[in-house]
């Protein structure tokens, strides 16, 4: 948890990638073609968006599910928003 506060997760991320599009800053955010939500720099590079998740700390997602639920990540991700349709989803593992 103490890399992302700190932006050393965002750090390592971007040496490791030629194109720099690793932030969470929401002010980074552009259009994309004539969808409504504005996507991270990562999104437009790669069509991902990487969100860590911490369990111990529970957040809502700001997303509701077909049922007016809130829902927390990664449950958010794991179904589109306006069809709650099933949709990819992958965890990444630090060892």
């Amino acid at each position: 948890m103490l890399e992302v506060a700190t932006g050393r997760l965002q750090g390592k991320l971007n040496e490791l990638d030629p194109y720099k599009v690793w932030t969470w800053d929401p002010r980074s955010r552009r259009p994309y073609k004539n969808q409504p939500k504005w996507q991270l720099p990562m999104w437009h590079r790669y069509r991902v968006e990487l969100y860590p998740h911490y369990p111990e700390l529970p957040q809502p997602s700001g997303i509701k599910d077909e049922f007016g639920k809130d829902l927390q990540f990664p449950a958010a991700f794991r179904k589109s928003r306006r069809e709650h349709k099933p949709k990819g989803i992958i965890k990444v593992v630090r060892r």
